[in-house]
């Protein structure tokens, strides 16, 4: 930890030096080459622009209660089919204890240091310095502590531990900062690991500290308050400007004419009178420019909201037209719902409540459980009337086009381009005497046969770099590892039988080759969980194409004996020694082979 200090030390020591050392921008301009956490703290309590981008994602992350449910279902009603308890009892929790406000203290204190904490106490009969033991331990208090008021103390040093690099203790100090005359009583105590929510940022090269988020714009927020206090301090001298008494060259003026000359100028600097009286005298009022600092404002905000990730309107709350607005929204939408899933809950949430299971404070869940946010991205005015203007256009050219009805069905054209439900709630009744009667089908030959014989159905799609996942998955510990050719990505598993040529043809993706074979891209969201009853272990990720096949099949008449789909590959029968917590998930690619149908009868379970 020292070295990478060490290194960061230096590295701040060459910051704004150019021309092979012989010019300091760092000094010209007056920017401090390191920040401490006090000069954030002080700079977050004291400049309304750096309070604002602060304050602005955690209050947009935490403002909406989260679903927090498991298998069993998403209600709090006894009566109704999907009561769940363990979510009508984490709902109850959260409320009671007000845990989402304590989350957004913390959230935010993280934001403006390194890291911050959520100290958790729990009534188990020991001090905050011992580990926490396993059992139930009630819950007594949610406190969040910056990185100004905490400090790591003790690291774990064995390299056999899973948590080697990472904080054994902390040392707490209560009482906030100082922003005035009197500063508030502060005492300090330490604090185990075990009794800690750790949160952290825009990490690097480590898990402990990450990216303040007010350091990469801590020079042009500097920069603001020298153009707007430069300005403010312009104005008052320029709006009270000098006075210049000249005399003529042929005045003649004593020494007593001198000395009531400063007097009357000084009487009319201090606003003591409003008029000059002499003879020989000429008055001549010191004129200036007043300078305009509203570009550079402009340009210094846009610096700001680009390096923050702020639309500029949001952050200024200015609003320039309705459309540019909503489109400044809808962006921020799909930021705070990005670090809602990306950050909000695999760092803050998903380990809370881990925590809260395993001390008692809420009860085990049913199978696996999730958390679901609801959408922020709602549609402004003008955005809503252009939806409904191409819906329009789109309807007006199917029906306009013969043989639309062949390609795409008029149940499915409402439903995916419309967002329609597929049958109208309506009954268009025809009048009478267009009423014909229909003349009766034919009957079929007996041998006939319109359909093909239902079947259970079983879909999936092998890996086909399975070796390489498996390599991923011993460095992380896992032991118990399913063989290669096991490795797959269940699409359908229908014990109903159903019709398999209603499907459709074959499935080709965009990115699928002339093979059938599919291809996942390095990155996107990955998460290594439990799944089921059975104990395995599956690396969880999301690919449209393959929920769109099976929402197709299940179109089809498939049943899904599970809430939802969620793209998958089973990996090890059990978690053995492995704290899911720490493990980081396969991101790698993911070759698929093509679709493979089977009978559920002579299939494997999925």
């Amino acid at each position: 930890m020292s070295s990478t200090f060490a290194w960061r030390s230096a590295l701040a020591s060459f910051l704004g030096f150019t021309h092979q050392g012989k010019r300091d921008l760092y000094e010209v301009f007056g920017y401090p080459r390191q920040v401490t956490a006090q000069e954030l703290y002080g700079l977050y309590s004291r400049n309304g622009v750096a309070n604002r981008i602060i304050r602005s994602f955690p209050q947009a992350t935490w403002r909406d209660y989260p679903c927090i449910r498991d298998e069993a279902g998403d209600s709090s009603e006894k009566d109704g089919d999907s009561y769940s308890e363990f979510y009508a009892t984490t709902e109850q929790f959260f409320e009671e204890r007000n845990v989402l406000r304590a989350l957004e203290r913390a959230d935010r204190l993280a934001s403006i240091g390194r890291f911050g904490v959520l100290v958790m106490g729990f009534r188990d009969g020991k001090r905050l310095n011992e580990p926490l033991e396993d059992g139930k331990h009630q819950l007594l208090y949610l406190q969040p502590y910056g990185e100004p008021n905490a400090v790591v103390n003790a690291w774990d040093q064995d390299e056999t531990s899973p948590r080697f690099g990472k904080p054994v203790s902390y040392t707490v100090q209560t009482g906030a900062l100082s922003v005035g005359d009197r500063p508030t009583p502060r005492r300090s105590f330490q604090v185990h690991w075990t009794r800690v929510l750790h949160i952290a940022e825009f990490l690097d090269e480590d898990e402990v500290y990450g990216l303040p988020r007010l350091l990469p714009p801590y020079n042009d927020l500097l920069a603001l308050e020298k153009v707007v206090g430069g300005a403010a301090e312009t104005f008052w001298l320029t709006a009270n400007r000098g006075l210049m008494l000249s005399a003529d060259k042929e005045a003649r003026l004593t020494d007593a004419d001198v000395t009531a000359m400063k007097e009357q100028a000084e009487e009319f600097q201090h606003q003591l009178r409003r008029n000059l009286v002499g003879t020989g005298i000429t008055p001549h009022v010191l004129g200036s420019e007043d300078p305009d600092p509203g570009p550079n404002v402009d340009k210094l905000l846009d610096l700001i909201a680009g390096a923050v990730g702020i639309p500029k309107r949001i952050l200024i709350g200015s609003e320039r037209g309705e459309l540019s607005s909503a489109q400044d929204e809808n962006n921020w939408s799909a930021r705070i719902d990005e670090r809602r899933r990306n950050f909000g809950t695999p760092s803050i949430l998903r380990p809370f409540v881990n925590r809260m299971i395993a001390t008692g404070n809420l009860p085990e869940p049913e199978g696996q459980w999730w958390i679901e946010w609801p959408e922020i991205g709602a549609l402004g005015p003008v955005e809503e009337s252009t939806v409904l203007l191409n819906r329009t256009n789109a309807l007006v050219t199917y029906a306009n086009s013969p043989g639309a009805g062949l390609v795409v069905p008029e149940q499915e054209f409402r439903r995916d381009f419309l967002n329609m439900e597929p049958e109208s709630e309506y009954v268009i009744e025809e009048p009478e005497e267009l009423i014909e009667e229909p003349e009766p089908e034919p009957e079929p030959e007996p041998e006939a046969r319109t359909n093909a014989k239902p079947r259970a159905l079983y879909v999936y799609r092998q890996v086909l770099n399975a070796k390489e996942i498996l390599r991923w998955a011993k460095s992380q510990g896992f032991a118990d590892l399913l063989p290669a050719e096991d490795l797959h990505v269940t699409i359908a598993y229908s014990k109903t039988p159903i019709d398999w040529m209603k499907i459709g043809g074959p499935w080709a993706p965009v990115n699928a080759d002339d093979t059938g074979r599919l291809m996942i891209p390095t990155g996107g969201v990955r998460l290594v969980e439990p799944l089921g009853d059975d104990g395995l272990i599956v690396l969880m990720f999301q690919h449209n194409d393959l929920t769109w096949r099976h929402e197709q099949i299940r179109a089809a008449g498939a049943e899904w004996r599970h809430p939802s789909y969620q793209p998958h590959i089973s990996f090890c029968r059990n978690v053995g020694s492995v704290n899911l917590d720490l493990v980081q998930p396969y991101t790698g690619p993911i070759a698929l082979g093509p679709e493979v149908f089977r009978d559920i009868t002579d299939a494997a379970a999925a």
